[in-house]
């Protein structure tokens, strides 16, 4: 009743528009929305249209239990299957499926026709208010499993959307208390207004009347349960798998220990108790497959299996961390693993059922009958030693279902590559058997078509590699002739300069020598200059000599003073020419100075006669035409002395 007043509270207050029933693992939260609430408000069908409960499983939209599924089975419906055919509205899976996930609202409008049709009128006449239409997940934790979370996430989207739009649905999710912080962390149902409703453990006196009033109503003769057994059960069994545990006990003791009608201590002491139950149960399982020959009579073999079975299909890490059990289909077993399956079921451990699956086939689908059991040994031993190898399995069940689902021209990209394929190279040499042949197969053309990539990239770097050996030993050659030729070049270009400086150091020799030549010559010239003066000199002093001996002795002198001072100035030694000059002008005598100077002999070349005992110039007179000629002794207070009367 509590459940019940609380979804009326809801529908009242137009707030919240959404429910989670919480509860730890065992708590009975599925017996409690199930067996307790669902059965109140069908009977209220005026109140309530509660559609039938979904399990996300791996397909909350498309799977066995899922949303479609709900749906069509509610359509199909004598009461609504007519009006739905005369709006035209989908009524098909398929249908359905494309109708809520493609159309706007489409929910909205599926859940419209249906509250329209079921709405009963009043004996009166008058209508009454449309009924409220409630949608229920069941296992609500498996919703954020890895498995299916693209779907979830749409329906998710779908549902959220729906609740918005439509203030007479209701939304209802029975999970584990902790995996509620999954709801808190999803962004779009964090954000959505929502209740909670909290399934407390049951108190322990009340376990006493589970064991018992049940016992009493199994006909035709109730059965009789020993007071020392339900002392020594409730003693035992306590925590969150208390129920589960004790049902599975239970039952067991029933089908294997009842004698006369009754169950005793004895039978439950000879079962080993709860910590011996499941494991009793196991060794049964593997005593019915050896007797039939199904299962090797090792034990370690038939240990291998049961983990093999286990470990590869049946759990799962979700995404708190916690192992859960997992919904798989047959032909996902190991086949070498089925007949210990199907052995496993008998014994209660394993929950067998047919389901459609989202291709609309019949196929035959596996479960751990209660998570409680995976807590127990020796499945809680193997799936810890697992818990990596689980992880990396769900990883790899989405990589294989995007590279099933991906384009032709997709498919190589959607391959494992990385990490993810040295894991399965590992996988695969180890532990084959753990793998579905799907997956087996997705594996193996990873590693194939990685293996032909690596080969190629070698091909390409053993071109590559010669081609940079080839370059190598081009550039070498290359290098040795360069440098053969820089050698060359080099040696030529020393050579060419030591050619070139001695062909400076000739030429400059050649110069030198051409110099010395012409200073030779040129010194002849001034002696002979020199001599010529001297004995023209002589031949004016005779008695016989003329003006013209005089004039050309002074020209001689001249000629050759002007040519010492100028071999002075290219340091050629002057002194024989400077000797000559002056001693052929001291042998000059002054008469011929006098007439020389008389006549307009220029001789102003004689300016110097270094080292003489006279400097002489001369000028002519731009007053008159004479010659102004002034000679200066060297010796003496150095004034000059005209030696030309009459003359400036």
């Amino acid at each position: 009743m509590r459940g019940l007043d609380e979804l009326r509270r809801l529908m009242r207050t137009g707030v919240s528009r959404m429910l989670v029933i919480l509860g730890a693992s065992g708590s009975g939260k599925s017996s409690f929305m199930r067996a307790g609430l669902w059965p109140r408000l069908r009977r209220d069908d005026r109140a309530w249209l509660p559609l039938p409960i979904i399990r996300p499983e791996r397909a909350v939209i498309s799977g066995t239990y899922g949303l479609v599924q709900a749906l069509q089975q509610t359509i199909s419906e004598p009461r609504f299957a007519a009006g739905f055919r005369l709006r035209g509205l989908p009524r098909s899976r398929p249908e359905i499926n494309d109708f809520i996930e493609k159309t706007e609202n489409g929910l909205v409008t599926l859940l419209d026709a249906l509250r329209e049709i079921g709405q009963a009128p009043r004996l009166s006449g008058e209508n009454t208010l449309p009924p409220t239409i409630v949608i229920a997940l069941d296992q609500g934790e498996e919703l954020f499993n890895e498995e299916g979370r693209d779907e979830a996430e749409r329906f998710i989207e779908i549902l959220t959307n729906t609740l918005k739009a439509d203030p007479r649905t209701l939304a209802i999710f029975a999970m584990r208390s902790d995996s509620f912080p999954l709801v808190q962390a999803h962004a779009s149902l964090a954000a959505f207004p929502k209740d909670t409703f909290t399934l407390d453990m049951m108190l322990e006196g009340s376990y006493r009347a589970v064991i018992e009033e049940p016992a009493r109503l199994i006909q035709p003769t109730s059965l009789r349960v020993d007071p020392q057994l339900t002392d020594a059960l409730l003693e035992e069994i306590s925590g969150q798998d208390a129920l589960p545990l004790l049902a599975f006990t239970l039952a067991h003791l029933y089908e294997n220990y009842a004698a006369d009608n009754e169950l005793t201590l004895s039978g439950y002491d000879w079962l080993g108790r709860v910590k011996g139950v499941i494991d009793t149960a196991v060794k049964q399982a593997f005593a019915t497959g050896v007797a039939k020959g199904e299962l090797p009579k090792d034990t370690m073999a038939q240990l291998a299996l049961a983990r093999a079975a286990f470990s590869s299909q049946l759990a799962q890490v979700n995404a708190a961390g916690q192992l859960v059990r997992r919904v798989a289909t047959l032909d996902q077993i190991p086949a070498e693993a089925r007949p210990l399956i199907e052995a496993f079921a008998e014994q209660r451990l394993l929950i067998k059922d047919r389901r459609k699956n989202a291709d609309g086939k019949d196929v035959d689908v596996v479960e751990v009958a209660h998570e409680a059991l995976l807590r127990q040994a020796p499945f809680s031993e193997w799936l810890e030693e697992d818990r990596e190898f689980l992880i990396g399995k769900q990883q790899l069940q989405n990589d294989l279902r995007d590279w099933q689902e991906a384009r032709p021209g997709d498919k190589q990209a959607a391959l494992l590559n990385g990490l993810k394929l040295s894991r399965m190279r590992a996988w695969l040499e180890a532990r084959p058997q753990d793998l579905a042949p799907q997956e087996r197969d997705f594996g193996q053309a990873s590693i194939a078509q990685a293996d032909a990539d690596e080969r190629r990239k070698a091909r390409q770097r053993r071109i590559v590699t010669r081609a940079s050996i080839a370059a190598a030993v081009v550039l070498a050659c290359f290098a040795v002739a360069a440098g053969v030729e820089w050698k060359i070049a080099n040696v030529a270009k020393v050579e060419a300069q030591n050619q070139a400086q001695l062909a400076n150091e000739a030429k400059e020799q050649a110069n030198k020598n051409a110099k010395q030549a012409q200073f030779a010559r040129d010194k002849a010239q001034v002696r002979l200059l020199a001599s010529e003066a001297r004995r023209t000199a002589t031949e004016a002093a005779s008695p016989a000599g003329t003006e013209l001996a005089g004039a050309l002795a002074l020209a001689s002198i001249a000629k050759s003073q002007e040519m010492a001072k100028a071999y002075k100035m290219e340091l050629i030694p002057e002194a024989d020419a400077i000797e000559a000059a002056r001693s052929a002008l001291i042998s000059l005598p002054l008469s011929v100075l006098r007439t020389n100077a008389r006549s307009g002999l220029n001789i102003s070349s004689l300016a110097v006669l270094s080292n003489g005992r006279l400097v002489s110039s001369g000028r002519d007179d731009p007053d008159s035409d004479h010659k102004v000629i002034k000679v200066w002794p060297t010796e003496g207070n150095g004034e000059p002395v005209n030696l030309l009367p009459g003359t400036r």
